[in-house]
């Protein structure tokens, strides 16, 4: 069972009730069986809950569940197929944990839940994927949602094929995936799957969990600050390296429990120089990446049904002009959170990255079986079309500005055939 991450999680809350909320509240902490919960692992046997009291009558205002992601089954508690208890609502999903909310007869305190969203970054985790992963074609799919760190995916049963837990697994790494299988008679099987993802090394943790318990004991910022830059560095000399994504995550997730305002925490800078930024809160899209694509992206068409032809067209044409004028890969400035090797996409991948999620999207939303004849006289029909979809990310660096990256670069394909 793995409870580390949860026993970083009461470090987190304390921290946050100290400094963010002014210990206004009493915590009551507690382990208890997931199976309380309606919830049952073979993996894990321990689920925290955490109690948020008032201060002038212990009265519990607000309760958390944390159930660290792992495999689990619903257990049905009614003929209408409710698995879980009405009183107990999803908050949040991240890396490491599943987080229920239970609610009581009073409202939530409007600071606690801020701060709670804020520590666990809740608003980014309800933004839905632009680019879904592609399902199986023997599933029916009743309600599909795909999230930074989770997806809801309901499917008829009878009318798909038996849903294999380890092909979902291997479809979704580092995500949770909440199955629905809904029956055309009888109670609805839920369950959670963990997607496949390699665990942080516990030594990491350790480092996180000691910060966390100095935070705790030192309250200044300029203390936190060198605590951060010491983990930074701890971090970066284990002695089993962290792969790059481990090492940014983990130094993201401690910049937000430490720093519950957006402030500067490099040393070498005035606290004051800064006092206007901003964090970006939206998503890194291709136009922050290369502004100047704003002007071409206004000329492509739209993702409608109507436009399919002139978009392939488009398609084609960007294609060639891509292999043309592919990107480099260059030396990355680590100064300003680069990684060591940097690729530089051209304008002309970009485009054909913007066309093919276009196309991508109308195929998997539509049945194109009316453009069969058409597309088999010029050769069309049939054929896959490939190319490199982009994702991007930021790195603010204070007294240089706020710098974009290429994040990953995936293979896309699309077949034009009956069906999609």
């Amino acid at each position: 069972m793995n409870t580390e991450w949860l026993q970083i999680t009461i470090l987190i809350l304390s921290l946050m009730n100290q400094n963010e909320l002014k210990n206004a509240y009493e915590m009551n902490i507690r382990w208890e069986k997931p199976e309380n919960f309606q919830m049952f692992s073979p993996g894990t046997d321990s689920t925290l809950v955490v109690d948020f009291r008032s201060k002038e009558d212990l009265e519990t205002i607000s309760t958390f569940i944390f159930f660290s992601n792992d495999n689990y089954t619903f257990k049905n508690i009614n003929d209408s197929g409710m698995s879980i208890p009405l009183a107990l609502e999803l908050f949040s999903v991240t890396r490491e944990m599943i987080i229920y909310k239970l609610n009581h007869t009073r409202p939530d305190p409007e600071n606690l839940i801020k701060a709670m969203k804020r520590v666990f970054d809740v608003e980014k985790g309800l933004i839905e994927t632009e680019d879904k992963t592609p399902l199986p074609e023997n599933v029916q799919v009743l309600q599909y949602h795909e999230f930074p760190q989770y997806a809801v995916l309901s499917v008829a049963i009878p009318g798909s094929d038996i849903i294999n837990p380890a092909s979902l697994s291997e479809l979704f790494p580092g995500k949770m995936i909440l199955l629905s299988m809904v029956p055309d008679i009888g109670a609805i099987k839920n369950q959670w799957i963990k997607g496949k993802v390699e665990p942080i090394p516990v030594a990491a943790l350790e480092v996180l969990r000691s910060s966390l318990e100095d935070a705790i004991s030192n309250r200044g910022f300029s203390e936190h600050q060198e605590i951060y830059i010491n983990v930074k560095e701890k971090l970066i000399n284990l002695s089993a390296p962290l792969s790059q994504s481990d090492l940014d995550y983990l130094l993201n997730e401690l910049e937000r429990f430490l720093f519950y305002e957006p402030r500067i925490i490099d040393p070498f800078y005035d606290n004051d120089i800064f006092g206007n930024y901003q964090p970006k809160l939206s998503p890194d899209i291709a136009t922050d990446y290369m502004p100047e694509l704003e002007a071409d992206l206004l000329t492509i068409p739209e993702s409608k049904i109507e436009n399919l032809y002139s978009l392939l067209v488009l398609f084609q044409e960007y294609q060639k002009n891509a292999i043309k004028n592919p990107g480099k890969w260059i030396q990355g400035n680590m100064v300003l959170g680069a990684n060591p090797d940097e690729y530089i996409p051209s304008k002309e991948e970009l485009l054909l990255n913007e066309v093919g999620k276009r196309i991508g999207t109308l195929i998997g939303k539509n049945n194109i079986s009316q453009f069969k004849r058409d597309f088999r006289k010029e050769g069309l029909w049939g054929k896959t079309f490939c190319y490199t979809h982009f994702t991007f990310t930021h790195a603010d660096v204070m007294g240089s500005g706020r710098f974009f990256y290429v994040d990953t670069m995936t293979k896309k394909c699309f077949t034009l055939k009956d069906g999609g």
